[in-house]
């Protein structure tokens, strides 16, 4: 699976951002996940995928980071376009604070 990483707040609190495409499943995917827990607490997410009852559209997980009020890189959404379109797997895109991706695998 492609996974596409930025790293930011929301509302004060730091999160990070993974988006992609999922290759053997052939759809995409979308977590929001808090980075201030401890390591002695569950995970805690604003929003997963995997709480959903099915796939959802490219559309529709823009429309989730929108409801948050999080601000993705130009870049993120149609590189992971570009993901569903080449079928990548093992690609993974780390945004810096100006929007620059750093792929570190593919």
């Amino acid at each position: 699976m492609s996974r596409h990483i930025v790293r930011t707040t929301h509302q004060h609190r730091p999160i990070e951002v993974v988006a992609g495409w999922d290759r053997p499943l052939q759809e995409f995917f979308l977590t929001i996940q808090f980075l201030d827990t401890s390591p002695t607490e569950e995970l805690e997410f604003l929003y997963s995928n995997l709480d959903e009852p099915s796939s959802r559209d490219l559309d529709y997980y823009q429309a989730v980071i929108a409801r948050h009020q999080i601000l993705v890189p130009d870049l993120f959404w149609p590189s992971i376009q570009d993901d569903q379109r080449l079928n990548r797997g093992t690609w993974i895109a780390i945004y810096d604070d100006h929007g620059t991706p750093h792929i570190t695998a593919h």
